[in-house]
């Protein structure tokens, strides 16, 4: 795992110069903390930059690499599964690989296959490659977008990184609030090919982006599709069949020269993935969970006795009230994104501690969205039913009670504008209806300039132009909803916010099994009955570890991974939040309205934060402070950010082809 970045001039004859770059990979330096490279052309017309986190080959495994013919170079962030197989065939075909990081095989994968060996990849990935002999630069993303890639165009050139303020360091990049997209944010309708700043783009998941002198083309290696599979004749079969992929996968993410660690929350997902760990590791597994002492949110209880269960070490992170608080602001710095609740300082907190035991974690991350383990899925199963003419009645009324604080429900009993949502999507995604629940509270709030700069039918217009032109005419109600969300919240928000920022924030590389390839296909490939019904979720996950996992985690509906309420109560009191709330940060950022967000303050100290009021409000004013602290750490005060310059006298080396060693600058 590392961070990569660069620059390719794409017209005109400028050079660039190396120590004017190396600022865009100093300020990754979190996630790269063991060697800075770069390679830069003969031409100097274009450099790939690479900080590395060693994981695999760590004597050889430097980059910016290059195949034997020097004339592909590639800088990668992430890990390519099955190298050592792969590496085994290339080196038959006559190829001459040097090392054996799992990056290496890429460049030799591209001289037999051009970019149909993108979707050959198995694993985490976003990388950049430069073809030298067709003055190409191929910047690619993996599947599901799990790790990031952003790029922007200056006058003469497209800069690239793994994160925002690498390409904010460049120095003809500059920083602008995108309202629009931000509004789109609001109204939890993401589109993970955009941000919040004017001009910044990340490739799209499954995409890979060609840029030459003459144009620039983005272009599908895969595309996300439902492909009924016919060859189980019971859920049975099919779990023995997911127990199989899924050991596979955690297989192969345990290759690697350091010891692996895993999240365990006491939920299924992280158990599961647990459990497999324990059975296929060469050493004993550690696993980390957080402690939020006497809530009935914690489940460091339920995660040290499934640990135990197991074998495996279990290492608990107590998160207290003034940690949260102290590290607000930091996780936002490095999430980059709006946050409605302090889950991501709480994951920050986590990752915090894992980095120092391990360099790698496996997560859980994909699974409710594959298996359809999310409350919204059995919401609106019951609105299906209820539309049907069935009686669900004491179902809904339990899960709306039940769910009031579940992030991503609404706890509505029927759709909003039903013929509006179908017409523009062809069917009715959940996100539509919760876009539509945020945007009756939110836009209360906002100032009238914000509001009338997009309406929440614009955005569902947006969202559905991206989401789905022709995606969903065909599916039912909760198969369009696993489609869209699998399309935009999980790459635009969850990959982002509770995976890869705060891991990579703390030297830490995330790997994801429930999104491995073949799971993946196995997943989508079946039908809707066999993993949601009107009581719960991921059913096909229950059914196949119900024998292996205690009925405690195993049984229970899906929790979601959120903070306590008399935490965020607390957060809301710091200074953290308190100081980019008031009236002049109100009024100086404009998206807010002034009196409103005062009001909102004066109402949540009264208003207990375990009521549906009190929660919105919380969420409001968490949104609000996380807005404004980003248009000031981003947007007003970045270049005169203290975190720009931590890392600015790193030691660089440069990278050629006649040794592939590095040489001190």
């Amino acid at each position: 795992m590392c961070g990569i970045a660069g620059e390719f001039v794409t017209h005109g004859g400028r050079q660039l110069a190396a120590r004017e770059l190396f600022g865009m990979i100093d300020v990754l330096a979190h996630r790269g903390p063991e060697g800075a490279g770069y390679w830069l052309d003969d031409e100097r017309s274009v450099m790939l930059m690479h900080a590395r986190l060693s994981l695999v080959d760590l004597a050889r495994g430097r980059q910016p690499l290059a195949d034997e013919t020097g004339q592909l170079w590639l800088s990668l962030n992430g890990e390519l599964y099955g190298h050592r197989q792969a590496r085994a065939l290339l080196k038959q075909k006559g190829h001459n690989l040097r090392s054996d990081c799992d990056a290496e095989i890429l460049p030799h994968l591209f001289q037999d296959h051009g970019v149909e060996c993108f979707e050959k990849l198995r694993g985490e990935f976003a990388f950049a490659l430069v073809d030298q002999s067709r003055r190409e630069l191929f910047l690619v993303r993996d599947r599901f977008g799990i790790k990031p890639l952003f790029y922007t165009f200056t006058e003469d050139s497209v800069v690239f990184g793994s994160e925002i303020k690498s390409l904010l360091n460049h120095p003809s990049v500059r920083a602008e609030l995108d309202r629009r997209h931000l509004r789109q944010s609001l109204l939890t309708l993401g589109l993970p090919d955009q941000t919040w700043l004017q001009g910044i783009r990340q490739v799209k998941p499954g995409h890979f982006l060609r840029i030459n002198r003459q144009t620039s083309e983005e272009l599908p290696y895969w595309t996300l599709q439902f492909k009924r599979l016919n060859e189980f004749r019971s859920t049975g079969e099919a779990a023995d069949r997911f127990r199989s992929l899924l050991d596979e996968a955690v297989r192969l993410r345990l290759d690697a020269d350091v010891e692996i660690g895993s999240y365990l929350s006491g939920g299924l997902d992280s158990s599961t993935i647990a459990e497999s760990m324990v059975r296929q590791a060469p050493y004993p597994i550690k696993t980390f969970s957080i402690r939020f002492s006497d809530d009935a949110q914690d489940e460091g209880g339920i995660a040290a006795q499934t640990a135990a269960n197991l074998g495996a070490q279990n290492i608990q992170v107590p998160i207290s009230d003034a940690a949260l608080a102290d590290s607000f602001i930091p996780s936002i710095w490095h999430a980059e994104q709006v946050v409605a609740n302090s889950h991501v300082t709480a994951k920050y907190l986590l990752s915090a501690e894992a980095g120092r035991h391990v360099k790698a974690v496996m997560t859980g991350e994909g699974s409710d969205e594959l298996f359809a383990g999310y409350g919204l899925f059995t919401h609106q199963s019951l609105i299906e039913a209820r539309r049907a003419g069935q009686n669900c009645g004491v179902e809904m009324r339990s899960l709306l009670r039940s769910s009031a604080m579940t992030p991503g429900f609404v706890p509505l009993n029927d759709y909003r504008s039903y013929d509006l949502v179908t017409g523009l999507y062809g069917q009715y995604p959940y996100q539509a209806l919760r876009a539509l629940a945020t945007n009756t509270v939110l836009r209360r709030f906002l100032t009238r300039e914000f509001v009338a700069e997009m309406s929440v039918r614009q955005a569902l217009s947006e969202h559905a132009r991206w989401i789905a032109p022709n995606g969903m005419q065909d599916l039912e109600a909760t198969r369009a909803s696993q489609y869209a969300w699998i399309r935009s919240e999980l790459p635009a928000y969850l990959l982002t916010s509770l995976g890869d920022r705060p891991e990579m924030a703390n030297s830490v590389e995330g790997r994801v099994p429930f999104l491995d390839s073949k799971l993946a296909d196995f997943a989508l490939g079946l039908p809707m009955s066999w993993l949601v019904s009107q009581k719960n979720g991921k059913l096909l996950i229950r059914n196949a570890m119900n024998d292996i996992l205690p009925k405690a985690v195993t049984r229970p509906a899906k929790k979601i991974f959120w903070s306590p309420a008399r935490k965020e109560s607390a957060l809301l009191q710091s200074a953290a939040c308190a100081d980019y709330l008031t009236r002049a940060v109100t009024k100086d950022v404009g998206v807010f309205d002034p009196g409103r967000l005062s009001a909102a303050r004066a109402m949540v100290r009264i208003i207990p934060a375990s009521t549906k009021l009190g929660g919105a409000l919380h969420s409001l004013l968490i949104t609000a402070a996380a807005i404004h602290i980003l248009s000031d750490l981003f947007v007003t005060g970045f270049r005169s950010n203290a975190r720009c310059k931590d890392n600015s006298k790193r030691r660089w080396t440069r990278r050629d082809l006649s040794s592939q060693q590095a040489e001190r600058v």
